[in-house]
């Protein structure tokens, strides 16, 4: 069993693979359409978790303390305009006009360093390695783990019929250590 996978940014992703025009999603979190509100009904979660992903507050070096997450509470805080979960979150923390949905992780740690927001919520591996890898970002860290979330991938229901073989397909990759060599490969690459 094999497959292609194609970068689209998330709506466009999202609005693809619902109306049947791609086969399915490739990254989502597991409670995905709880979190967009049941917006994309042709997607049918395959049950066998990818991978895991963290989420990480980023501040300046030395400027915030954070031990637990009502300590953003009174903050500004940026992130990546699409992730549904973290909106959810901050609503739940705070104001609307606290927090900022932007283009890009990027945008979000340029914001950071100017003094527009005291914190970013971010995927802690892919902004981690953009700070790792671009100077400009140095004096900005990891202060506090905000969450881990498992990831699964979703199929249009036109394929149904073989989710579960997919499912199977997948333990037998975590199984033999295929998986993992996957997801590390492609973490490495960030």
């Amino acid at each position: 069993m094999g497959f292609d996978a194609v970068y689209y940014p998330s709506l466009r992703s999202l609005l693809l693979s619902n109306s049947g025009q791609t086969d399915g999603e490739l990254h989502r979190i597991k409670n995905f359409h709880g979190v967009s509100d049941g917006k994309y009904p042709n997607l049918i979660r395959i049950d066998s978790e990818i991978l895991t992903v963290w989420l990480g507050a980023f501040t300046l070096e030395n400027k915030e303390k954070i031990t637990e997450l009502d300590d953003i509470k009174t903050k500004k805080v940026a992130f990546y305009l699409g992730r549904k979960n973290v909106e959810q979150m901050l609503k739940q923390l705070m104001s609307p006009d606290q927090f900022f949905a932007v283009k890009s992780d990027e945008q979000a740690l340029n914001m950071l360093l100017k003094g527009r927001v005291d914190i970013v919520i971010a995927e802690k591996r892919s902004v981690g390695n953009l700070i790792k890898n671009n100077t400009h970002f140095s004096d900005i860290e990891l202060n506090y783990v905000v969450s881990e979330t498992p990831i699964y991938s979703y199929m249009h229901k036109k394929h149904g019929a073989i989710i579960t073989l997919v499912s199977d397909q997948i333990e037998l990759m975590r199984a033999d250590g295929r998986l993992k060599t996957i997801t590390d490969n492609i973490n490495e690459s960030f």
